[in-house]
């Protein structure tokens, strides 16, 4: 691991995450640099966000970790809405494997524990 991937590592896990990229001109090229010139390829992706109600078992991980609370549980089962941001949260989560957005099956969980 570089060192500063594992600087990063352990102050994360201190609980201290690294703030690169959080100042205002960050943001700035951002917004410029991806919000806006994807915008219309990825205005649709929202509703490709897919979840198999017959392998979903209502734990309520997915809706937990949405950071657009995008998931609901419904009747014992995950539906999403329509402000999908493609975070990959939601299906890094899920114990059974039935949320994909991309593809028909998931192919790799990845979530940060898997990296500390």
């Amino acid at each position: 691991m570089k060192p500063k991937s594992a600087e990063a590592a352990r102050n994360t896990q201190k609980g201290t995450p690294p703030q690169d990229g959080i100042g205002p001109f960050c943001h700035l090229a951002g917004l410029f640099g991806q919000r806006l010139y994807f915008y219309n390829r990825t205005k649709r992706y929202t509703d490709k966000l897919k979840i198999d109600s017959s392998r979903c078992i209502g734990c309520g991980q997915c809706a937990a970790v949405c950071p657009m609370r995008n998931i609901t549980l419904v009747d014992g089962n995950a539906k999403s809405g329509e402000r999908c941001t493609m975070c990959y949260r939601c299906i890094s989560r899920c114990p059974q494997q039935c949320i994909t957005l991309l593809g028909k099956r998931v192919v790799e969980q990845c979530r940060i524990e898997r990296y500390l």
